[in-house]
């Protein structure tokens, strides 16, 4: 294997820990690095380079962000609180989870934390959608004062 390739095989084996963003930008770019890397070595080692620099970057931002993960607190008054781990080892394994409960149960603000806890977040975003956005904007103010 020539040096180039074993650059981009260990950028390959960093990419499950990057950024989803970066991710498909990083494995479109190494599909199109291997195929010319033969034909124009110079130009393969800068954009070796700036992958590299954009793998570092991202791979920052993810160990970052593993590093800063509140404790999360599931209050035990919600009833949703008592199927918590249930509904985590469901957001794990499967691609689509539909949740319902009463009013009140707790599922607007524990479900995102759910979602924390569950490894999601910390390669993109937890989206959370209300019909209003006065309505999105104080349970995302809610969600943010119960994990500090």
């Amino acid at each position: 294997m020539s040096s180039i390739g074993r650059h981009i095989l260990q950028i390959k084996q960093n990419l499950g820990q990057t950024m989803a963003v970066d991710h498909y930008y990083l494995s479109r770019e190494l599909d199109i690095l291997t195929d010319s890397a033969e034909k124009d070595h110079a130009s393969a080692w800068k954009r070796l380079s700036s992958l590299r620099k954009t793998l570092d970057h991202s791979l920052q931002r993810y160990h970052g962000r593993t590093k800063s993960i509140p404790r999360l607190h599931f209050p035990e008054e919600l009833p949703i609180s008592a199927k918590k781990n249930e509904i985590i080892i469901r957001i794990k394994n499967d691609q689509v989870v539909i949740i319902t409960g009463e009013t009140g149960s707790g599922k607007t603000t524990q479900i995102p934390k759910m979602c924390l806890a569950s490894g999601l977040g910390l390669r993109g975003m937890i989206g959370h959608t209300q019909p209003r956005r006065i309505a999105a904007t104080s349970i995302a103010r809610r969600i943010a004062a119960e994990v500090g």
